[in-house]
Formats: C-alpha cells, structure tokens, sequence
C-alpha cells in the first residue's frame, strides 16, 4: 500500500533519518541537540520541537542537519520533521509511514510541491546516560527497590 501510493509522488522523495530517531527516545536537555538525515538534493528540512523551529537545505549529496536550542525537561513531546520538495506532479497523494517506515510520517503532492513529513511521538526531554564498559558494571533489576513500581510502568 505505502510504496504504490509513493509511486504516486515520485521515487525520489525520500525523507529519512538514522533509526537512533524514534518514538519514545529521550533528547538531553539544555543541551544543543543535533539532529540529521537524508532529503532530495536541495529540499527544505524543518525540525520543530517545544515550539521551537530550526530549518536546513539538503545538500548536493542529500544531506541535512540541524541544531536544536537547548530543550526543557518535559514528556510525551512530538518532533516533525518536514522535507518540502519542489515538484511538478499530476497525481496528489498521500502515504503514512513512521521514520522506520510503520505508520506516523505523510507525503503528499499538490501543485509544485511535494511535502513529506515524519512524526516521531512520545519524546522525553531529559537526562541522557550512557554506561558502557565491564561485566562489574551490569545492574540486576531484581535488586532495584522499586522494581514493582517499574514493573507497573514499563511490563517488558
């Protein structure tokens, strides 16, 4: 279904970003926070989070990249991400997908412009932490005292 209404549009829309960009993710807060992908050659990418909206050109090589302003601390944000190609078409269209390719991006035709648009739901604005290294360093989460508590929050 998605892939025959794209045909629609046209095969080189292409709006995507690396799989590090999804639902649920956390952004670090007061930080800049950079965010980046792939567009066609020359479209315009917008980003826009807690009201806050950065713009960038694809490069020659498709390429994007924005920088966010520090965020707040805050849940259940929406990132957009918006990709506005210019394009004669004869056949508007629509297409849903998510940025893996599920449910919750569109693209659509009308005029002289092709707009694709992903949608990443439910985004934290937090604390970011990274642990990596040794076998001492693991936590087992039968000795977290708020295990139940978890456990009714997050069951897997």
């Amino acid at each position: 279904m998605i892939s025959k209404a794209r045909q629609n549009i046209n095969k080189t829309t292409t709006l995507t970003i690396p799989a590090i960009f999804q639902d649920n993710m956390i952004l670090q807060r007061q930080k800049p926070v950079p965010i980046w992908g792939q567009a066609v050659s020359g479209a315009e990418v917008t980003v826009s989070i807690q009201g806050q909206t950065v713009k960038a050109a694809a490069g020659t090589d498709g390429a994007w990249k924005v920088i966010l302003a520090p965020l707040a601390a805050s849940e259940a944000e929406t990132l957009t991400i918006t990709s506005c190609i210019p394009e004669t078409t004869k056949n508007p269209a629509s297409v849903s997908r998510d940025a893996a390719g599920s449910d919750s991006a569109e693209a659509t035709a009308s005029g002289d412009t092709i707009t694709e648009i992903i949608h990443l739901k439910n985004i934290a604005i937090g604390e970011v932490w990274v642990a990596a290294g040794r076998s001492n360093m693991e936590f087992w989460m039968r000795y977290e005292k708020h295990l139940p508590e978890a456990l009714s929050v997050f069951p897997n």
